[in-house]
């Protein structure tokens, strides 16, 4: 996102300023009109909620900037500085929100976005492959971390087990716990309650399909997603219930375990809709929810109109007011002891150290000659002089010296400039 950044603060600047609605950064600081900023965000298409928090800041940044007691070292005041009110905001909410909670002008381009990265046929034939398509399934449409999928999907590659792994995980519940999961090898009951189990999983889909109509859609046979939210609006979620032979819904004998499922959006982040899932599985052991808890005991089905219900009333509050990204994933980031080296970790790296550093091949005459006759083939192509040509008009050219001089006295460097002078 910081390499979009200049461009997109700009882009909206520019747009900004041709309707007459902001000063040129760089000018005298401009007065602060909270009204005026917050009608330019909405146009920008930020969320009402993340506007709110940027003007208090933006607001208490102005007031540090104009007192006595104003501090160099505030990123904030330093902004408003520097930059009309308009650009530090867009600058503070491109540095405090998630990409993916963004308005979509300023998300990053990513035109492979559906391919899948995980495996390949070469690489680990064709389990591989379904296992890299279904962790890229539970990052991109599930919301979930890729570094926790990875971890849950390393020794499982069932979807409804490793979702209500990543269910529990997301919770904080010991996902060790294979009991309400059907055990290692998925729901293990016997032929009687299979069938059973099946008949009330029919019917609640030809119930939720009768009720729902056009929100509801059959993904596959064992997938079928309901659409949540008002009609037309852009903060729409998907449902996604799996119906597979792994998961235990309904059966009394796994009375904790409600329907697997993960919740999609076009365009409602996942941190939101992590929130709304973890929400969602607490309900389902909520003490105070007798009407949740007493149809999973039951095992007879009709937890998914509940979990409709649910979505339903709730969701409108978290888009008014979203919830903290790193409350969320708390319990699905890495803990401390996990990434603090051991004893034994480290005791190799000071073995490491005695040896000593590694060695510099130094470079043999013939080396720095096969270097030379490179360097000669390729300004002797006929692109080259074009290419140099442009570049001596930009204006990191004119500097060229003193970045090198630069270069030769410090062991770290900062090129800093707009988009398109030249500093590559």
């Amino acid at each position: 996102m910081m390499q979009q950044f200049p461009s997109a603060v700009l882009e909206a600047t520019r747009d900004m300023q041709s309707n007459g609605s902001t000063s040129a950064s760089g000018a005298a600081t401009p007065a602060l009109d909270i009204d005026s900023l917050k009608a330019q965000l909405t146009t920008l298409q930020f969320r009402p909620a993340h506007i709110k928090s940027c003007l208090s800041a933006i607001a208490a940044a102005y007031a540090r900037l104009n007192s006595s007691s104003s501090s160099a070292n505030d990123p904030l005041v330093l902004s408003l500085s520097i930059l009309s009110p308009l650009e530090a905001a867009i600058e503070w909410l491109l540095l405090h929100l998630p990409e993916d909670d963004l308005p979509l002008r300023y998300r990053p381009s990513a035109s492979s976005a559906d391919f899948i990265t995980g495996a390949s046929v070469k690489q680990g034939g064709q389990n591989a492959l379904v296992k890299g398509w279904l962790v890229d399934k539970l990052v991109k449409q599930a919301g979930f971390p890729r570094k926790a999928v990875e971890v849950v999907m390393k020794d499982e590659g069932r979807e409804s087990v490793a979702l209500d792994k990543l269910g529990r995980k997301l919770c904080g519940w010991d996902i060790s716990d294979h009991m309400d999961l059907g055990g290692e090898d998925g729901w293990q009951g016997d032929e009687t309650a299979a069938e059973e189990r099946t008949i009330a999983r029919e019917e609640e889909v030809m119930a939720v399909e009768a009720m729902l109509g056009e929100r509801f859609e059959q993904i596959s046979p064992t997938e079928f997603a309901v659409t949540i939210g008002e009609e037309g609006t852009k903060d729409q979620i998907i449902l996604h219930v799996l119906f597979d032979e792994f998961s235990p819904y309904p059966s009394p004998l796994y009375p904790t375990s409600p329907p697997t499922f993960y919740l999609a959006s076009p365009s409602l982040p996942a941190y939101m809709r992590l929130h709304l899932h973890r929400q969602l599985l607490s309900q389902f052991r909520d003490p105070d929810r007798s009407d949740l808890t007493s149809v999973l005991e039951s095992g007879s089905g009709g937890a998914v109109l509940s979990m409709i219900e649910y979505l339903e009333t709730n969701l409108p509050e978290v888009i008014a007011n979203p919830p903290d990204v790193g409350e969320v994933t708390k319990f699905l980031i890495p803990r401390t002891e996990d990434v603090t080296p051991t004893a034994q970790a480290r005791e190799a790296r000071r073995n490491t150290k005695k040896r000593g550093p590694m060695k510099r091949r130094i470079p043999t005459a013939e080396d720095e000659e096969k270097v030379r006759k490179r360097q000669k083939e390729m300004q002797s192509h006929k692109g080259w002089q074009s290419m140099l040509a442009v570049r001596k008009n930009l204006p990191a050219w004119a500097e060229k010296d003193n970045i090198n001089a630069a270069l030769e006295k410090n062991r770290v460097l900062v090129v800093v400039g707009e988009t398109g002078c030249g500093k590559r």
